[in-house]
């Protein structure tokens, strides 16, 4: 409502950005988000900054609060696998009314952020740049 159209815009453009964590499978997509999960927890926790290996995340005692915490963030993360992250992200553009999305990818190995970033161009139909072949 507030939008004012200028010799630069004559409508309005809306961009939302996503937390998104793609993988061959949904089981490995949340089983690598655990480590983001526990990290967002980690206030209520009292853990130290940064992200702790998902083979380690899995073994923390959540309290009831911290998981609490984590399951009221999961309905704003698309975690899945690309067909799942695909409809998501489509879901989440018309939800907001958006002509273009973002997508942050927070996980513990750079290889396998890489690797989401290259199964969400491959569910968009796009090409990827540069060699994504470090993790099958």
């Amino acid at each position: 409502d507030q939008f004012k159209p200028s010799r630069f815009l004559s409508e309005p453009k809306v961009n939302v950005t996503v937390q998104v964590l793609c993988a061959p499978s949904e089981d490995e997509a949340l089983f690598l988000a655990s480590s983001r999960n526990l990290n967002k927890a980690g206030q209520y926790m009292r853990l130290p900054d940064g992200l702790v290996s998902p083979e380690d995340a899995i073994e923390y005692d959540l309290t009831p609060l911290a998981q609490g915490y984590i399951d009221g963030l999961r309905p704003f993360y698309i975690d899945g696998d690309p067909s799942q992250v695909h409809d998501g992200i489509l879901k989440c553009a018309r939800q907001y009314g958006a002509d273009d999305v973002s997508i942050v990818t927070t996980c513990y190995s750079y290889e396998y952020r890489e690797r989401s970033y290259r199964l969400v161009a491959e569910a968009f139909g796009l090409n990827s740049v540069g060699n994504f072949d470090t993790v099958d």
